[in-house]
């Protein structure tokens, strides 16, 4: 269980909040029973596709829109 300060909109101390931590997420457990072969296969693979990504050329930034030219003052 976790713990949380509260304060007030001044700064002043209200109470403190408990929490529980949020269940474990069944895709992320399943990654660490893992046979450590398999665990270290599938790291290189992700680390692989982060460099990839990292490495790819990134598109040149869109140049900014001209500003309009502004119109000739009316000579009366």
């Amino acid at each position: 269980m976790f713990q949380s300060v509260v304060f007030d909109n001044e700064g002043r101390f209200v109470c403190l909040q408990s929490f529980l931590p949020p269940p474990p997420d069944p895709e992320v457990e399943a990654v660490f029973d893992l046979p450590e072969e398999e665990f270290l296969a599938l790291s290189a693979k992700i680390c692989k596709a982060e460099r990839e990504e990292e490495e790819k050329p990134k598109p040149a930034p869109e140049p900014a829109p001209k500003p309009e030219p502004e119109p000739a003052p009316l000579d009366n």
